[in-house]
């Protein structure tokens, strides 16, 4: 009875292994094939005793051959593993291929294959569609953009036209809102054309004031036409702008866009220097002439967003406004820049004016930012002397004072950022407190000079600057990150770099943050950077870090034992750290010298 029950068994498992709908193939651990079910013949085109001749690396195409042959080793090594793989069909054809593999025993394993060809081209199809509706729309004079009609209208697709003129990076305007490009005082009106759009499938014709990539207002008019599904459900909007501003100049509707900067609401710079002309005479002297400087506005741009740096400017002229009198006029006189021109007032009480400015400053914050500026004074007391010469006085005046605070600057920017990063991922002062002694003592080992060791220090804690603009949801997630997830996050060090390039008191430690990330086999990011072509303090940063959460833990990560950290160091020293500067650290960590 015994022998007719395997017999049943086994009759009944291979009708199984025959009729599964993926291919499944037998091998020996030097990989020669011993079975194959008719799946595997449909998908590779080999008959099923045919396959007998094969070894399984025989099935792959070539150009993914080493990706292959680690699939086999992780198999041997760990017992399963999963693979997208291109192979080979008869005849001659090419194949896309999830490969699944398990170890049955040391000496036989199971393949399993699921076509994925047909889905893959779909996709590429797909891809090519869209590259192509890409390059058409991308090679229009108009701009085109498409947005989801919720508040705020987001945008999900721009072509290069509107990149252009509005001075956003294709990618970087997806996710951003159409209404955050309309100046304040058309934003109302805005919203209330709009309030009901994703009701109503209907175009809409609309001509409205933007904010050009140059700070200039311009008239555009728009055509907005509703995307709808099978059902007649609202998708999106696709948009078509062009520009009317020369029309409306000629109707005469730009007059208040002659004068006024929309942002403060100040004079513009071409208006000013005009009135300043009008009022230059006997009869208002003393003139004075007072230039403020908002001091890192372009790094708070870059840093903490635009909208940050944009309150701060309304900040500083709110100063402004309440600290002259109305006799004063104020203009934005370039992008970080304002200027009081001030009638029938001397140098000491122009100078009283400017204390009181300064001092009001140092208590303003914009959410938890310090506003930071700088001023100089000038003053016209005689007829014979030009404004150009006093504006230019103030300005020199002005530059003193940013060099004289600069260091204090740079700490106020320090400390503002180590709170943003705080506030929103796990860069703790704590951790970077301990990451700047550690990788200190690492450089002290190796003898470094005191500058670099100084700039190892800024770089310790800058080298996350970039994740500033990275979501905290993803920063904190528990659990692992989706494959998009990881992409954003791998971003932060060209972030970074281009956060710590904008100004001069960071620039200096630029290519290090952007190398922090790199890998001694060449096997990291963004730049793939190998071996002693990674900067030596970027080398040195990163052992810090690591140690840092190997240590203390995560969300995501349990804290490790001393003998853990030492095998895991050990075990990554030339792969993933300098093995040279792994030995230092280990020695360190011998002797009990670094903080925890």
């Amino acid at each position: 009875m015994a022998s007719k029950g395997s017999a049943k068994q086994e009759k009944l498992l291979r009708m199984y292994f025959d009729n599964a709908p993926v291919g499944i193939v037998t091998a020996k651990k030097d990989g020669k094939i011993t079975g194959a079910n008719q799946m595997s013949s449909n998908i590779f085109g080999i008959a099923g005793e045919d396959f007998l001749q094969y070894e399984i690396f025989d099935l792959i195409n070539d150009r993914h051959m080493n990706k292959a042959l680690e699939h086999f080793r992780k198999v041997l090594n760990e017992g399963f593993a999963q693979s997208e793989l291109m192979a080979n069909s008869k005849p001659n054809a090419e194949i896309w291929l999830d490969v699944f593999a398990t170890k049955i025993d040391e000496n036989e394993l199971v393949y399993y294959f699921i076509d994925r060809t047909d889905e893959k081209k779909a996709k590429e199809k797909l891809q090519q569609e869209r590259s192509r509706y890409k390059a058409l729309v991308d090679n229009q004079t108009d701009l085109v953009c498409r947005w989801f009609p919720d508040e705020g209208l987001t945008l999900t697709f721009v072509n290069e036209a509107f990149s252009k003129f509005f001075g956003v990076d294709e990618d970087q305007a997806i996710g951003m809102k159409w209404i955050d490009f309309i100046p304040t005082v058309e934003r109302d009106k805005i919203k209330e054309r709009y309030k009901d759009v994703g009701k109503n499938p209907k175009t809409i014709s609309v001509e409205h004031r933007v904010v050009g990539a140059d700070g200039k207002i311009y008239w555009q008019h728009w055509i907005d036409c509703p995307i709808v599904d099978d059902r007649g459900k609202i998708i999106e909007y696709q948009s078509v702008g062009r520009d009317i501003t020369s029309q409306i100049e000629y109707q005469g509707r730009l007059d208040d866009l002659i004068k006024y900067d929309q942002l403060t609401g100040l004079y513009n710079r071409s208006y000013f220097e005009n009135e300043m002309k009008k009022l230059d005479n006997r009869a208002q002297l003393p003139i004075s002439l007072i230039m403020v400087d908002l001091n890192g506005l372009k790094f708070i741009n870059d840093t903490f967003g635009q909208k940050i740096g944009d309150e701060m400017m309304k900040v500083t002229t709110r100063i402004l406004k309440e600290c002259c009198n109305e006799k004063a006029l104020l203009a934005r006189w370039g992008g970080d820049e304002l200027v009081i021109f001030m009638p029938r007032t001397s140098f000491e009480k122009a100078k009283q004016i400017s204390e009181k400015i300064y001092q009001k400053s140092v208590t303003a914050y914009v959410e938890g930012k310090p506003v930071s500026i700088s001023i100089g004074t000038g003053t016209k007391a005689k007829p014979d002397k030009s404004l150009r010469d006093v504006l230019k006085e103030a300005e020199d005046e002005m530059y003193k004072h940013k060099l004289t605070e600069s260091w204090s600057d740079r700490n106020v920017l320090l400390n503002a950022i180590l709170r943003a990063l705080e506030a929103k991922s796990f860069e703790t002062e704590t951790h970077v407190q301990r990451m700047k002694k550690n990788a200190r003592k690492i450089g002290e080992n190796i003898d470094l000079p005191i500058s670099e060791l100084n700039r190892l220090s800024l770089l310790t804690i800058l080298h996350d600057i970039g994740k500033i603009n990275i979501s905290e949801n993803i920063l904190t997630k528990k659990g692992p990150l989706t494959e998009e997830e990881w992409e954003i996050i791998k971003r932060h060090p060209e972030i970074g770099y281009k956060i710590a390039s904008a100004t001069k008191e960071f620039a200096h430690i630029a290519q290090e943050i952007l190398a922090h990330h790199e890998r001694w086999d060449g096997k990291g990011y963004p730049q793939g950077l190998k071996g002693k072509d990674i900067p030596l303090l970027a080398r040195i940063t990163a052992i810090a870090d690591s140690y840092d959460v190997m240590s203390n833990g995560r969300a995501y990560k349990n804290a490790m034992s001393r003998e853990e950290i030492m095998a895991e160091f050990k075990r990554c020293a030339g792969t993933q750290f300098d093995p040279d500067l792994v030995e230092v650290f280990l020695e360190i960590l011998k002797q009990d010298g670094v903080d925890n």
